[in-house]
């Protein structure tokens, strides 16, 4: 933008005189806090000689104040892993997965899940009352979190930025009841080689041993998560874990 101003002939200035006001709008797609250069300025006047002369400037800065608040994090679900670490081999957004975050209100607020292992909850309200963070991954409990995000800017809240940490989803809850036990094994068992997404665990097209052993290795756990989770059934209709292994021929 450039801005000229004339004087009229025979004008005396002295002192400080203001030019222009300039106001601008900021867009509020990406949160941003830290201070930013806000105007680089280039001023020069040409006096009556007709000369040009430079004056001196300086650019000027500005913090924005974000009307909402924002978190970020790696999607972490046991069975989708490798080694305990995020497995990057997987596109991310087409396991089925949701997040989002729920407020005191029952309000939700619904997070993306990017095609790397991350997710990112944006446009969350700005209260020092908790959210919780709800992600929802198949053939794992459900993760569920409270959480507080919003700064303090001289008694006044003020929108945040922050990482959310969790333990990883647990592996083998196909049936979503809370509980890993002797129906899950029943539900893989109904889905054995096919590639319904709710039982495979790992989400490598295929229901077979590999998720049933997400299911022996958590088997009778209760989601850590869950308000009332229930308790763990042993045996449905005369079957057990031990039977529905021995059905598909697995150690």
């Amino acid at each position: 933008m450039k801005i000229t101003a004339t004087l009229p002939e025979q004008a005396n200035v002295s002192g400080n005189i203001p030019l222009v006001d300039i106001t601008l709008k900021v867009r509020d797609d990406k949160f941003i806090k830290e201070p930013t250069t806000l105007v680089s300025t280039n001023t020069n006047y040409t006096d009556t000689a007709n000369n040009v002369v430079q004056v001196k400037s300086a650019d000027f800065y500005v913090s924005m104040i974000p009307t909402y608040s924002e978190t970020f994090g790696d999607v972490l679900a046991e069975g989708l892993m490798r080694n305990g670490a995020t497995y990057f081999g997987i596109d991310h957004t087409a396991v089925g997965g949701t997040l989002k975050a729920v407020d005191v209100n029952g309000i939700a607020y619904n997070g993306v899940i990017s095609k790397q292992p991350s997710f990112t909850l944006t446009k969350l309200p700005i209260t020092n009352k908790p959210l919780t963070f709800v992600m929802d991954i198949p053939g794992h409990f459900t993760v569920r979190k409270p959480f507080l995000i919003s700064d303090n800017d001289n008694g006044s809240l003020i929108g945040q930025r922050m990482k959310l940490n969790y333990n990883p989803a647990i592996a083998g809850d196909v049936n979503k009841d809370d509980a890993i036990d002797v129906l899950d094994a029943i539900y893989i068992q109904t889905f054995w080689g096919t590639s319904k997404r709710e039982a495979d665990i790992n989400f490598d097209g295929k229901v077979d041993a590999t998720d049933m052993g997400f299911v022996k290795k958590n088997y009778l756990m209760q989601n850590p998560t869950a308000p009332n989770a229930p308790k763990p059934k042993k045996t449905y209709k005369g079957q057990t874990l031990e039977s529905v292994l021995e059905s598909l021929n697995i150690q």
